[in-house]
């Protein structure tokens, strides 16, 4: 930790905006940011980005990931986790029913992550892309210093979550920002899953995950505990399935809030202008409009940057066999929760 710790100091030599963003970090009301939650390969990173331009905000990506030292920290000081290694961590949900208050040092990160103050080049990620496509980047090194800075005195602070499910109660209770969860068709999001490289989710216990952690998940997921042992012997992208319905279950019967809105990525795509003019641009300052939503993101895959809308949306019927979208349908079926799909 003290490697990294220097390490991290080293790095920051070399990125005055992270001394900026820390600085002005202290001035920001974190209940003034706009939070996006949803599942993995759910277009989340396609809205914040956007929602980045639109705003002029300056974005957050991810500051709920294993890597980064001080949310491993606050993890290992605020939760007894019931274990410890990457794969399992890379799917961890953190929970705190009664709010972040007596969570001392994750509610310190999270308030850091809704106002700018961590700095790490996984968390920037989605800024460069941004400035890129405003031609706000230059091969020259100190033009590019400015542009960094610049950006990282922006007031306005959007920030990503794929791992904030089970934290929206306590998001709201203690920070109360405005929260836009971003849904997708499982079956999309699998087929996505399916064509990534990815091999950390294939570990994925849905029990480890859902019913051992000792922080009040479980009176919640217990109604389920037969259906969770059922597919903990699945095979691992059912198990994602799963998982994903499990999660979305929880979102769907947290109580309506006037600060929350869920949105359909399908519906995003086929209709962009519906942000402006639907709930979100009730709730969020300069929503984009559909010009501001017609990029790809920096985590679309390579292949797919120049997918039309109903690739998007439909191309899982051509990535997952009968079985696959059979199960998928099923599972999501079981647990009550609403796929969010748009069918022709």
């Amino acid at each position: 930790m003290a490697e990294s710790s220097l390490r991290r100091r080293l790095v920051s030599i070399c990125h005055p905006e992270w001394w900026v963003d820390r600085l002005l970090a202290h001035i920001l009301d974190p209940s003034a940011a706009v939070v996006v939650t949803g599942f993995w390969r759910s277009g989340t990173t396609w809205l914040l980005q956007s929602l980045s331009r639109s705003m002029e905000a300056k974005s957050v990506f991810e500051p709920l990931h294993y890597d980064i030292d001080q949310y491993r920290g606050a993890l290992e000081h605020d939760f007894a986790l019931p274990q410890a290694r990457e794969g399992y961590l890379n799917m961890y949900m953190p929970y705190a029913k009664d709010g972040l208050d007596s969570r001392a040092e994750l509610n310190t990160y999270v308030r850091n992550s809704l106002t700018g103050a961590v700095t790490e080049p996984w968390t920037q990620g989605p800024r460069r892309e941004v400035r890129k496509e405003a031609g706000r980047e230059s091969d020259w090194k100190a033009i590019d210093v400015v542009y960094r800075v610049r950006e990282a005195l922006r007031t306005s602070i959007v920030t990503k979550f794929v791992r904030a499910h089970l934290l929206i109660p306590a998001l709201h209770k203690t920070f109360d920002p405005v929260i836009v969860h971003l849904r997708r068709d499982p079956r999309a999001v699998i087929a996505s899953f399916k064509r990534l490289e990815w091999t950390w989710y294939k570990s994925l216990s849905l029990e480890d995950q859902l019913l051992k952690p000792d922080d009040g998940r479980e009176e919640y997921f217990d109604r389920w505990r037969e259906d969770i042992q059922k597919y903990e012997s699945a095979p691992p992208l059912m198990r994602v399935a799963a998982y994903w319905a499990f999660v979305e279950r929880f979102v769907d019967d947290l109580a309506p809030h006037s600060r929350r809105v869920v949105l359909s990525y399908e519906e995003l795509c086929l209709n962009p202008e519906s942000v402006q003019q639907g709930p979100v641009g009730k709730i969020v300052p300069e929503a984009p409009s559909a010009s501001q939503m017609g990029y790809s993101s920096r985590t679309t895959q390579a292949a797919r940057r120049e997918a039309k809308v109903e690739e998007r949306v439909h191309g899982w019927k051509n990535e997952l066999d009968k079985d696959e979208i059979e199960m998928v349908t099923s599972i999501e079926s079981d647990i009550g929760v609403f796929i969010g799909g748009v069918e022709k």
